[in-house]
């Protein structure tokens, strides 16, 4: 069974992320105007909590950190790998206002080539089986396209 991360994770990184959209739309030229701001099956890995962000301009793995977390004193753009059974993956820390930091591993950017929010959505929650799928490690290691092979969009 999977721990679902609670609500008010999510519920506020869409919010966030949605005023960051209202900054961006007017300057942004790839926004994708058929997707909006979603969080998406954010579970608990590893005392922390993983999920797809869906915005129109990205597809992110984000990984969300406990309160006390050592990632406090690592600077914003510092790069971390983590271990997941499809392989390893390079992780970002990013900073925003009302979210925090965060470790973030870009799936997608721009989101140009996604029809509608049902595939968006559709993609990544196979990012995240294709993630967690047990996979050979060493041919899969630090690969950052890797989930982009595998989900030709």
């Amino acid at each position: 069974m999977i721990a679902i991360c609670p609500d008010f994770f999510t519920i506020g990184l869409e919010k966030q992320f949605r005023k960051i959209l209202k900054k961006r739309q007017n300057k942004e030229h790839n926004l994708n105007p058929n997707l909006k701001v979603q969080a998406v099956d954010f579970r608990h890995w590893q005392s922390r909590c993983l999920g797809i962000v869906i915005t129109p301009w990205f597809m992110n793995l984000m990984l969300l950190p406990n309160e006390g977390d050592e990632w406090q004193n690592l600077p914003v753009g510092h790069i971390s790998t983590f271990h997941f059974p499809s392989g390893d993956y390079e992780f970002t820390l990013a900073e925003e206002e009302g979210v925090g930091r965060f470790q973030v591993h870009s799936v997608f950017s721009p989101m140009l080539d996604f029809a509608d929010q049902e595939m968006a959505i559709n993609t990544a929650q196979q990012a995240l089986l294709i993630l967690m799928r047990d996979g050979n490690s060493e041919q899969n290691s630090q690969s950052p396209q890797q989930l982009k092979r595998y989900l030709a969009v």
